[in-house]
């Protein structure tokens, strides 16, 4: 279940602002908290690449990485009682998502767009149970902050808006509507166009369809308790749930996934000089030999100094860097953007270390973007199937801050993951009942699966979690 957002992402000025709303879009663009099972990139293996002059790897597309960092899971076509959803692993997903990328380019590219016009709950909600088609997005777009370049590339009625939430509805002139809801303060804008309807129109007949017991949107529960038998207990906890949150009615079926680390990272002291993993490792991130020191501490951690810079490489498969000069982030990337370049590195990485992710049906995912005072900020996630997996407690996949084009500080796990068959975990309303037992005092504000990992060897734990607002 997925509830109203209280994301502190700040994106991206410069290009990725612009390539975002519309990668995210024409990817079909993420509902991240809903559930199905998908097909995952290599990230060691896509895109193109090619070696630069200096020997480091560029990234010749990092808008076409960046789309694979935020690959959508699924696409709800609502219309007129009859709905459908979409993930991404379906046979139609491509197409149904290719036809929406397109309207929604020419909807923000449209000179003659109406200004904003505020629309309360009810119209946002009487649109999602007529013909539209709803996106939530897996990051805030937008804001005071909007380059020049974005401003240049749409609209400037889009100027300032900061959203993760749209929808889009043919009108009564045949034109077509798009629904913005803001992200701060969940109020919805209303933008409105004579673009033709007619190919929308198609989409919502093509693609509606009758599976509208498989899941509820937030309002519809808020609405109808009794219909979805829910108990005062649990509505009470919900009652200030997000109207636009999607729920899933029957039980949702995820892989069994087990972790497990490469021995690369477990070599003892006297064979590091031996290993080309490690060699490589130490050459990527622009260590000079001739005042390298090693050292292993009693936990077997491999240490590698230099006056300015540490590398740290641990049994579990984490590998810390920091630096007080910093790394230029175009030594991983043709572009010099701290994402490209932090992308750029990961890909590297996993290049380094032979690992490839997709082996496993993993692959990482931003989760946050933040910009202050010069110092970007970036924290991925890895996710099986959409479900974010958490390797270690209270950690994140990777995490990295990048200093006026510098990389400072960066770490990661790698591991090598195994997926096996499906297994049952209970149903979005089983885990609200359940959770609202747990602790009747706390109110469920936003509601996923994840997975956490036990212990190398040991399957993984997936179940519903209740994570607070900030």
């Amino acid at each position: 279940m997925k509830m109203r957002k209280k994301s502190k992402v700040e994106l991206f000025k410069n290009i990725f602002l612009v390539f975002l709303v519309l990668a995210c879009v024409l990817t079909g663009v993420m509902l991240k908290k809903y559930i199905f099972s998908s097909g995952t990139p290599d990230i060691s293996e896509s895109p193109s690449r090619s070696a630069s002059a200096d020997g480091a790897e560029n990234i010749q597309n990092a808008k076409e990485l960046f789309t694979e960092y935020m690959r959508s899971n699924f696409i709800i076509v609502n219309n007129y009682g009859s709905r459908h959803l979409y993930p991404e692993n379906s046979e139609r997903y491509i197409a149904l998502s290719d036809s929406l990328g397109k309207i929604l380019t020419d909807v923000f590219t449209y000179e003659n767009i109406s200004p904003p016009a505020s629309c309360g709950d009810e119209e946002w909600t009487a649109a999602l149970s007529a013909g539209s088609v709803y996106i939530n997005l897996p990051c805030v777009i937008g804001g005071n902050e909007t380059s020049a370049l974005f401003e240049s590339f749409v609209n400037k009625r889009f100027a300032g808006a900061e959203f993760d939430e749209l929808a889009l509805m043919p009108n009564e002139e045949d034109g077509v509507i798009l629904y913005l809801r803001l992200s701060a303060s969940g109020k919805v804008q209303s933008y409105s166009s004579d673009i033709n309807a007619d190919e929308l129109r198609t989409l919502l007949k093509e693609y509606a369809g009758a599976d509208g017991a498989s899941f509820a949107y937030g309002f519809e529960i808020i609405g109808s308790p009794e219909r979805y038998n829910i108990s005062d207990l649990a509505y009470n906890a919900v009652e200030n749930a997000d109207i636009s949150a999607v729920v899933p009615l029957s039980e949702v079926s995820v892989p069994t996934v087990t972790l497990g680390t490469s021995s690369v990272f477990s070599i003892s002291p006297a064979d590091i000089s031996a290993s080309p993993e490690i060699g490589r490792l130490v050459d990527m991130f622009g260590f000079d030999p001739h005042t390298l020191k090693i050292s292993c501490d009693r936990d077997d951690v491999k240490i590698f100094e230099s006056p300015h810079a540490l590398l740290r490489v641990f049994p579990n498969g984490k590998i810390e860097f920091s630096s007080e000069q910093g790394a230029p982030v175009d030594l991983f990337s043709s572009e010099n953007d701290s994402f490209a370049g932090v992308a750029g590195m990961i890909s590297k990485l996993c290049k380094v270390m032979d690992i490839s992710l997709s082996g496993g049906g993993a692959n990482l995912r931003i989760s946050e973007f933040e910009q202050t005072d010069g110092e970007d900020s970036l924290t991925f996630d890895y996710h099986i199937s959409g479900i974010p997996l958490f390797v270690s407690e209270g950690e994140h996949a990777a995490e990295a801050k990048v200093k006026n084009g510098k990389l400072t500080e960066f770490k990661i796990y790698l591991k090598n993951f195994s997926v096996s068959s499906a297994v049952p975990t209970e149903s979005g309303l089983a885990a609200i009942e359940r959770l609202a037992a747990e602790t009747p005092d706390v109110k469920i504000t936003d509601i996923d699966l994840q997975y956490k990992n036990v212990s190398d060897g040991s399957p993984c734990i997936c179940s519903w979690t209740n994570r607070q607002s900030k």
